[in-house]
């Protein structure tokens, strides 16, 4: 049989269109709507170059973590990384040695964070990978999230685990968390920078604290940004300048 494949019988040309004619009347207008595409999730392999083209290593006195780039001139740190110090030094992917003035700061029994400012002169050919952040999305407990820094003063390391409880301070995880990643990002699994990496857990034996480290704690965004908000310094967040 001559024709389409996919017709199953023969059916004389001026019927075809007859029945095509008879079809296209009794079909209703369709309402076309435009939606907002999300970005698809971020699996751990996605992220690596990422969140490494956004992370920076922290020293203060004798002190050393991790921070998060969230302007050209700003980055996000903890403050118990820089307590103490009103400067710091950042090394950036490509240039090392940033010298840098504490901006402001919170606390460390609620709001454990401080913000840099870059004081030097970003040397020519460094593109500065500047986070993204999301202030209305929700986390949930069981949610999972990722936690970016340079444990123990080493190469950029990336672990991930999962929202396991949440407070008016801090958010408890199950992400995996080492001496020098302390002031590094949080990450949801869409991109977005959520907190700040505070602490790990630990549990006293009687004599000495030992640290858990697959029982960490973060600071939300939000907190941080409520924080900012008293001081007229949200500011410092790409997207939020004055």
């Amino acid at each position: 049989m001559k024709g389409n494949s996919f017709l199953k019988f023969a059916i004389p040309m001026s019927g075809l269109m007859l029945v095509i004619l008879i079809i296209m009347s009794s079909v209703s207008p369709i309402a076309c709507t435009t939606t907002q595409i999300q970005l698809a999730p971020y699996s751990i392999e996605d992220f690596g170059p990422y969140i490494a083209a956004q992370t920076v290593m922290v020293r203060a006195g004798t002190s050393s973590g991790s921070g998060t780039l969230i302007n050209k001139q700003y980055v996000l740190t903890a403050y118990h990384v820089v307590q103490g110090s009103s400067e710091a030094l950042i090394d950036l992917p490509g240039a090392s040695g940033i010298r840098c003035s504490v901006e402001t700061f919170g606390n460390l029994e609620s709001v454990d964070y401080a913000i840099l400012k870059i004081e030097d002169e970003i040397p020519e050919g460094i593109e500065l990978n500047i986070a993204q952040v999301d202030l209305e999305e929700e986390f949930l407990v069981g949610r999972q999230i990722f936690f970016a820094g340079f444990p123990q003063g080493g190469d950029f390391h990336l672990t991930e685990g999962l929202l396991s409880s949440i407070s008016d301070t801090f958010y408890k995880t199950s992400a995996p968390v080492m001496f020098g990643q302390s002031g590094g990002g949080v990450y949801d699994n869409h991109g977005h920078l959520i907190g700040v990496i505070s602490r790990m857990g630990q549990m006293n034996n009687g004599f000495f604290s030992i640290p858990i480290y697959h029982d960490s704690y973060y600071v939300p965004i939000q907190s941080i940004f409520k924080d900012l908000s008293m001081k007229n310094k949200t500011y410092v967040f790409q997207g939020f300048e004055k």
